[in-house]
């Protein structure tokens, strides 16, 4: 290769790498701006929108996780967890890896009142002595407003460059009365020590028929010792960040 071909050769590396930082820096100020967009929609002027003109504002999780605010039945959590009772039956506290067979529900719900689920959980050990728990949660809210404030809508924010915004299609109406989501129903035989994951993934786009309120969940059902009635049970977390509440 002759002195010039290299040169030439150097020449278009150096700007092919141009480019490439060029198209990154682009796409980036694309999202910003995108993102920027999004953020206006939902937080222009007071004189703008009927839901600010009634005294609607957005609040972060961080904001209702705070005890003692004024706006929330006890500090929101990210997290529920419940744990079902040993059901006495004669067998000890141990599933002593012979499964168990675990069967557990998650029903979501939602109302102006707050966002929430109820979780039932069946284990039972596959020999003798039969070890079981066997229970079913109640309400677990992960949002409970005072009666003096109404949920009217909710959604997911992150930040960028130091300040927050709304991800666009994240953004649902939440109804009036209770309304129940789909259901998620499992069963299965556990075969190891480990904790069950599940994650939901590309979760907006399920929004317009509710979404599911959880993203993930955790479920123990055998551990290495003692764990019926303390460690095996169910665990959900929400992706809801942003909570948009009205004077009730």
């Amino acid at each position: 290769m002759s002195r010039q071909q290299c040169c030439w050769a150097v020449k278009s590396s150096s700007e092919s790498m141009h480019s490439l930082k060029g198209g990154i820096v682009m796409l980036k100020a694309i999202y910003i701006l995108l993102a920027v967009l999004a953020l206006l929609a939902f937080s222009v002027p007071a004189s703008a929108t009927p839901a600010a003109q009634t005294g609607c504002s957005w609040f972060s999780d961080k904001t209702l996780e705070r005890p003692g605010n004024e706006y929330t039945d006890g500090p929101m959590t990210s997290s529920v967890h419940y744990i079902p009772p040993h059901f006495r039956n004669g067998g000890d506290r141990d599933f002593s890896s012979n499964g168990p067979i675990v069967h557990y529900s998650i029903d979501p719900f939602m109302s102006s009142a707050g966002i929430g689920v109820q979780l039932s959980m069946r284990a039972k050990e596959t020999k003798s002595d039969w070890t079981t728990v066997n229970g079913a949660s109640g309400d677990l809210w992960f949002l409970r407003l005072l009666p003096s404030w109404q949920l009217r809508r909710v959604g997911r924010f992150e930040v960028i460059d130091g300040r927050s915004f709304i991800i666009p299609g994240s953004v649902f109406a939440i109804p009036q009365d209770r309304e129940w989501g789909p259901p998620t129903e499992v069963e299965y035989i556990d075969d190891n020590h480990d904790v069950e994951v599940t994650q939901y993934q590309g979760t907006f786009a399920n929004l317009a028929s509710f979404r599911h309120i959880d993203w993930k969940h955790e479920v123990v059902g055998d551990t290495k010792g003692d764990e019926a009635g303390t460690e095996t049970g169910i665990r959900v977390y929400t992706w809801i960040n942003a909570y948009e509440l009205c004077p009730g």
